[in-house]
């Protein structure tokens, strides 16, 4: 995102967290969960974590909802 001009938001991290979820890729999801909590001005939300719960769920990945 930095490369193509765009500042870091929660709302971009969320989207991109939800095309890997919607593509079954949990690992790349959780990775950009990650790199959203260190970053102070992209903190996951409600509708970010929704959307990774979501993606467990329906992955069966029932331990990664913790």
């Amino acid at each position: 995102m930095l490369e193509e001009g765009l500042e870091p938001t929660s709302e971009l991290n969320t989207a991109l967290l939800a095309a890997y979820s919607q593509n079954n890729l949990i690992d790349e999801a959780f990775s950009i969960l990650d790199r959203m909590k260190t970053l102070p001005l992209c903190q996951p939300d409600v509708y970010t974590y929704s959307i990774l719960i979501k993606a467990c769920v329906d992955a069966s990945q029932f331990k990664l909802v913790e």
